[in-house]
């Protein structure tokens, strides 16, 4: 499979989805609204589009009504599991 300009690696998603379930909501309502398996997320080959990750990212901010979902994700991130775009960060 080809990944396109703007394919996200799972490990993005997974992410946001452990934030949403520190806020409470449910891992499998989130993989059930967005079509997504545990399967598909587990791969890490597994590349998925842009929008996707703003899909998920949307139902658990309208889930939980909190907007700072992306600052509550990357505050519990680990960097090095992003592979080398983290490890980048880390030594930005």
């Amino acid at each position: 499979m080809k990944n396109k300009i703007g394919d996200v690696s799972s490990t993005y998603i997974n992410s946001l989805i452990v934030a949403g379930e520190s806020l409470g909501v449910d891992r499998g309502f989130i993989l059930r609204e967005n079509n997504l398996s545990e399967q598909g997320l587990n791969d890490p080959d597994c590349r998925l589009s842009l929008v996707a990750l703003m899909k998920v990212g949307q139902s658990i901010i309208h889930s939980v009504q909190e907007p700072a979902l992306g600052l509550i994700a990357g505050s519990q991130s680990v960097l090095t599991a992003l592979g080398y775009p983290g490890l980048l960060a880390m030594n930005a």
